[in-house]
């Protein structure tokens, strides 16, 4: 129980959610009232200002969003938690703009909600990473897509440091949409409105590297016939992000480092030194922390990168965002075809060691195959119907082959053993009927163990204890 007893209002049109939270938040010992629309909670709020209110988004009439801005107005001190259960970043982005101290997804976590009132009534000011979203401007052109806990951590983690110009280093395996979040931290910024410089240091030859970022002035070397201004100066007030860094070559780091420190541009072939105002992020699918300790990256480097860092999960430890972004996918390619219900299935039983970017891939692929309304499992690539078919010794080789593929250098031993294992639990799950005992005992797995591993890959959901059989 908590030390401080408060006054606490909740407002959904859901029954049982009000219900729920109220017997919980009773439970803590505190004071709470329930309305079902915006109207009744501003009348609630007018009567006696509440200290924390839990608000839902999708309320009949007026939403709670349009309502926030008035409800902060009758109740000033009040902190407000959003509930949603369609937790899109814009979604996010959109109730901290309006006043929201924070938000959660449903269906609710109540740890987590006892996490927040916990912060929200304890004595000193409510310290919560996403109230720092309230200055964020513009609409998201990021094509970011998933409401998995651990995809509300990345948008809270953009929406905290799109408010400064810090350095944001993005890690994640390929695939995941490091770029995404980069665009995001910056159509989120103060900066928005400026240019955003992408470059990929492994896509440029080393020898040119470094004349696309500082510039060149005319005749610095063969086939310079004219002066360039590079990314430094062209997103002058705006965002540069360096995309593979671990690539950029150890020369090329350490002027880098240098303009970090003192902003300076000084073209190839030039003396002229020109301070710009550039806000730097970079991705690496490759683990630096590591390339830092072997002396293949500059740990000065390494450290001045990484003030702000934002990981993103793989496909596969996120598995429950499959069908909405299968939707988003086939919505953004204008198709009108629909993913019959086996197609989906065998989707979510592949791995996608290639992450979205692979899925995004089979998917156009296999709607220009369907001459028909639906996806058929037909028109997806052998190596995905064949992963969940038959695990045969080819079909695991072109398994392997894909993984090392899209991996790279940053393939792991670690990292194709979670690629496997997934699906595989996912499978005796679905043939236990979600039993945790039959599935150990089917994995030849102690209870334990296998619990972790359920937590891990977020399987835990719908499966049975061992005693529900009987």
């Amino acid at each position: 129980m908590t030390n401080s007893r408060v006054s606490i209002l909740v407002v959904d049109d859901e029954p049982g959610v009000c219900w729920a939270l109220r017997e919980f938040l009773e439970g803590e010992g505190h004071d709470v009232r329930v309305a079902s629309d915006a109207a009744q909670a501003e009348a609630f709020t007018a009567e006696r200002a509440p200290a924390l209110v839990f608000l839902d988004v999708r309320l009949p009439g007026e939403t709670g969003i349009d309502a926030l801005p008035r409800l902060r107005e009758r109740a000033p001190n009040a902190a407000f938690v959003v509930m949603t259960a369609y937790g899109s970043m814009e979604t996010a982005i959109d109730a901290i703009r309006r006043g929201a101290h924070d938000y959660v997804t449903k269906p609710l976590d109540l740890d987590r909600v006892k996490a927040l009132v916990d912060r929200i009534v304890r004595p000193g000011p409510v310290d919560s990473e996403v109230r720092r979203l309230r200055e964020a401007v513009g609409a998201s052109s990021s094509r970011l897509v998933g409401t998995s806990p651990s995809m509300q951590e990345v948008y809270k983690r953009i929406g905290a440091l799109s408010r400064s110009a810090v350095p944001v280093l993005v890690t994640g395996e390929s695939g995941t949409g490091k770029e995404l979040v980069a665009r995001a931290l910056h159509d989120f910024s103060a900066r928005s409105t400026r240019p955003f410089e992408p470059i990929n240091c492994a896509a440029v030859p080393e020898g040119l590297l470094e004349s696309e970022l500082f510039g060149f002035e005319k005749g610095a070397f063969t086939g310079a016939d004219r002066r360039r201004e590079g990314k430094f100066e062209r997103a002058d007030g705006g965002t540069v992000f360096l995309d593979e860094i671990a690539e950029m070559p150890s020369p090329l780091q350490a002027k880098l480092l240098r303009f970090l420190e003192d902003g300076v541009v000084e073209r190839l072939g030039g003396s002229e030194r020109r301070k710009v105002d550039v806000r730097i992020l970079a991705a690496t699918n490759q683990d630096l922390d590591a390339r830092r300790a072997s002396g293949a990256f500059r740990s000065d480097l390494f450290f001045r990168l990484r003030v702000g860092e934002i990981r993103l999960p793989a496909l596969r430890e996120r598995a429950e965002d499959l069908p909405l972004i299968v939707a988003h996918v086939l919505e953004e390619a204008r198709c009108d075809k629909e993913i019959a219900r086996e197609t989906l299935e065998m989707l979510q039983g592949y791995p996608w060691p290639g992450n979205v970017r692979e899925l995004r891939n089979v998917l156009l692929q296999a709607q220009a195959l369907a001459a028909g309304r639906f996806i058929l499992p037909e028109h997806l690539p052998a190596h995905v119907r064949g992963f969940t078919a038959d695990a045969s010794s080819a079909t695991i080789r072109e398994f392997v082959d894909a993984f090392l593929k899209s991996s790279g250098d940053a393939a792991s031993y670690e990292r194709f053993l979670e690629a496997v294992e997934r699906p595989l639990f996912a499978r005796v799950l679905q043939e236990t009927h979600g039993n945790r005992a039959l599935a150990a005992e089917r994995l030849g797995l102690h209870r334990t163990t296998l619990r972790k591993k359920l937590r891990k890959y977020g399987l835990e959901r719908g499966t049975k204890s061992p005693d529900s059989t009987r």
